[in-house]
């Protein structure tokens, strides 16, 4: 499984907790901001490693 898959799930996963655990908004969406920036560096590698590949 590609791992930026994952780290879109990870989102999702973080969204779902916002909205089911007010109380721990915070902690939400600060996840949610270091998933989000660890997507472009892993989506990088990725393609990097997929264009090697071929």
């Amino acid at each position: 499984m590609p791992l930026t898959f994952v780290l879109v799930i990870g989102l999702a996963l973080f969204g779902l907790l916002a909205l089911v655990a007010p109380h721990y908004s915070g902690l939400s969406l600060t996840m949610a901001a270091l998933y989000s920036i660890g997507i472009i560096p892993v989506g990088i590698m990725e393609s990097l490693r997929n264009r090697k590949l071929d």
